[in-house]
């Protein structure tokens, strides 16, 4: 009986020992993995000065204040079968865009359906390429969908 514990002892720290060397020696494979950023300009910059303003002073256009290199926040809504910012009077969120001067946005996404999220990416595909456009959501649902129809986006 003696004999059996200790067969049975020896067994189990040798499972141990075995399965914590596996864990290590994995974990030290991915951290000698170099990290290589994605091709977004973000990434080129020391720091990011995301600002929200406030919708009223987003809406008037009026952006003389703002350094270019600034990213503006902007949480569009979803109505009628269309993405809208919602100013005093609603514009079209890639009407919206395009007026604007300003080209680096951030863009808060409050929705979890995929086919809204769709529509979003759809609405502001073929926008001229010096906007630099970045996602943000609490749904990490929604930032997967957008990562599948927006691959370039920042996430």
């Amino acid at each position: 009986m003696l004999r059996a514990m200790l067969r049975l002892a020896l067994i189990c720290t040798g499972t141990l020992i075995l399965s914590f060397l596996v864990v290590f020696s994995i974990r030290q494979m991915g951290l000698r993995q170099a990290f290589i950023a994605p091709p977004h300009p973000w990434f080129e910059e020391p720091e990011w000065r995301v600002v929200d303003l406030p919708m009223a002073e987003l809406c008037q256009q009026d952006l003389k204040d703002i350094a270019p290199s600034w990213i503006l926040r902007l949480e569009p809504t979803f109505q009628e079968s269309k993405w809208i910012v919602s100013c005093p009077e609603p514009i079209d969120l890639r009407e919206f865009l395009q007026r604007s001067r300003h080209r680096r946005w951030l863009l808060e996404i409050n929705s979890q359906n995929n086919q809204i999220i769709g529509a979003l990416a759809e609405t502001l595909d073929g926008l001229s390429k010096d906007f630099q456009l970045a996602a943000s959501s609490r749904s990490q649902r929604t930032l997967r969908q957008m990562r599948k129809e927006s691959p370039e986006w920042l996430f």
